[in-house]
């Protein structure tokens, strides 16, 4: 709601503002409420495209159409749970476990890619 409020004071005035630099602001301002979400929310309801499907990437943000194969169909669906992200710290802690989670796997990634070489190079070795 608080994007529709944004966007038409902008229409009001006259304000021509990029799409991807509101996405980046729209994300950002929802830190003032006590929330660390990561904007794909803002980025995609500003950057869609009909019939496209959306490759996002943050900081920067950045956004590209996916071209997909013919006959997919993507499902949009409410599960009319209602959930206010600023009442209580679950929705930080579910932020903090998937940074968290991220970090693990990509020491994980490393790791392995790290063996791979030593044993290859052991291999030419001998």
């Amino acid at each position: 709601m608080g994007f529709l409020n944004f966007e038409g004071a902008m229409w009001a005035n006259d304000v021509d503002v990029e799409r991807s630099y509101l996405a980046d602001l729209c994300a950002r301002s929802e830190r003032f409420i006590g929330t660390q979400g990561g904007g794909m929310d803002q980025a995609i309801e500003l950057l869609a495209s009909e019939g496209a499907a959306k490759l996002i990437e943050f900081d920067p943000l950045r956004a590209q159409d996916v071209r997909l194969p013919g006959g997919v169909a993507f499902v949009v669906a409410n599960s009319l749970a209602e959930c206010n992200k600023a009442e209580g710290a679950d929705y930080n802690a579910r932020v903090a476990e998937c940074r968290m989670a991220t970090k693990v796997t990509r020491t994980i990634c490393f790791l392995f890619c790290f063996v791979m070489l030593l044993l290859h190079l052991l291999l030419l070795l001998l």
